[in-house]
C-alpha cells in the first residue's frame, strides 16, 4: 500500500530527451512520518506510473532515493580529563 504524498506532475508532458526531475528534498517527509523500521523495510521504495492519452511509450533510465537522517542522542566533543 503506497504511503506519502503523490508528487505527480500532471500538467507537463515528458520531454523527448534525457532530463532529470527531482522530487522532494532533504527536509521533505512526503506528507507522513517515518521510522527507521519503515525505511529499512523490504517493501520500502518508490512507485512510478506513466499514463498516456496518445499511446506514447514512456522510458525511465533510473530512479534513485536518498534518505537524510540524524542520529538522535549522539553527541560529539572533546573528552574531559580528570586532574
Amino acid at each position: 500500500m503506497p504511503v506519502g504524498d503523490n508528487k505527480a506532475n500532471t500538467t507537463t508532458d515528458w520531454p523527448t530527451s534525457e532530463t532529470a526531475f527531482p522530487y522532494g528534498g532533504t527536509s521533505d517527509l512526503w506528507g507522513t512520518t517515518w521510522t527507521p523500521a519503515e525505511i529499512n523495510a523490504i517493501n520500502f521504495g518508490v512507485s512510478l506510473v506513466a499514463n498516456s492519452n496518445n499511446n506514447r511509450t514512456a522510458y525511465v533510465d533510473y530512479i534513485s532515493i536518498a534518505v537524510t537522517y540524524t542520529v538522535a542522542g549522539h553527541l560529539t566533543g572533546t573528552p574531559l580529563q580528570m586532574v
